[in-house]
């Protein structure tokens, strides 16, 4: 497995490194068994309330709350992540779902998740496993909330542009996105999207430094030269 870049954690959900991915001989699902999937998502149990401490908002879990059930919930958000692109137009179509599925790590803070959220997050770092800030010296970096944050001289990295946002601003082009390139090799989707994000980088080369514009070409190099797609991250499960 190699290594290629370094995932920031958001604030809102901590994530871990990506990777070049060498698995390639995966089952592909049914349409029947992703939608099983996608209903495990919605957990039985009752979203916990929150109330506060001294380092930020701490659940406040039911009596009842089944942790044995949560589990099978976590398996689900597992084999969907390891579905690929034969998942995607069932997570675009539960993209609204607001029934609750997860209690996930958020930092200070723990987050009551929903199932639309677990599956725009899943659809998201799939087709576009790339930190969000650009590359480069001289930025503002790290988290506040971590108390982390050390100022740059200029000022916060402007954020690289997001296929995810420009594809979910038509449901009805996303719809057709998907239907082309679900039966395709992850790898190909990805490269697609890293080739659309340097292509609108190259629209605004002071807004996008050349640094950041080469690491992106790097990037596409090296998933061109790998055996497989670049790996997702996957969020840190509380309960």
């Amino acid at each position: 497995m190699k290594t290629i870049l370094a995932v920031i954690a958001t604030g809102v959900l901590v994530l871990i490194p990506t990777s070049i991915s060498a698995s390639q001989d995966r089952h592909r699902p049914t349409p029947e068994e992703i939608k099983m999937m996608v209903n495990r998502l919605a957990s039985p149990n009752k979203r916990p309330g929150f109330y506060p401490d001294k380092a930020g908002r701490e659940p406040g879990y039911p009596k009842d709350y089944d942790e044995a059930a949560q589990k099978d919930v976590w398996r689900a958000y597992r084999d969907l992540d390891d579905a690929g692109p034969a998942a995607f137009l069932q997570l675009l179509e539960h993209a609204d779902d607001d029934r609750y599925s997860m209690t996930v790590d958020g930092g200070s803070d723990d987050i009551n998740r929903s199932v639309g959220f677990i599956c725009r997050w899943l659809l998201e770092r799939k087709i576009s496993p790339f930190a969000y800030e650009v590359a480069g010296d001289g930025y503002s970096r790290g988290s506040v909330a971590c108390n982390t944050r050390v100022i740059g001289p200029k000022g916060d990295a402007p954020a690289r542009p997001s296929f995810f946002d420009h594809l979910m601003k038509n449901r009805e082009m996303a719809i057709k996105w998907i239907a082309k390139n679900q039966t395709y090799p992850l790898k190909i989707i990805q490269k697609d999207v890293l080739e659309w994000m340097i292509a609108e980088e190259g629209k605004d080369t002071r807004k996008y430094e050349k640094e950041e514009r080469d690491f992106l070409k790097n990037l596409l190099r090296d998933l061109t030269e790998s055996d497989s797609h670049i790996e997702s991250s996957r969020v840190f499960f509380a309960r």
